[in-house]
């Protein structure tokens, strides 16, 4: 069981980085979100299967996400 609540995670992980990606391509702001959520997602993943350095590499991705976000919206708002 444990092993499919893992897989149905990494899919849905996929599936939101990817729909992220797809986002940010065309200039939408929720991609970040998505990201970030994934990221998360992806951090616990690999924390749980002992991937200490993929976990380090996702969560380095979800600051840089973080970031995104702020910068997007200093940018809106400085408009």
């Amino acid at each position: 069981m444990q092993t499919l609540t893992i897989s149905i995670l990494s899919w849905a992980c996929v599936a939101a980085s990817l729909a992220g990606t797809l986002l940010v391509t065309r200039r939408r702001p929720e991609g970040f979100y998505l990201w970030s959520v994934s990221n998360a997602g992806w951090i616990a993943i690999n924390w749980h299967a002992g991937q200490t350095a993929q976990a380090a590499l996702f969560a380095a991705y979800l600051a840089l996400s973080i970031y995104g976000m702020w910068e997007w919206r200093r940018d809106r708002v400085g408009r």
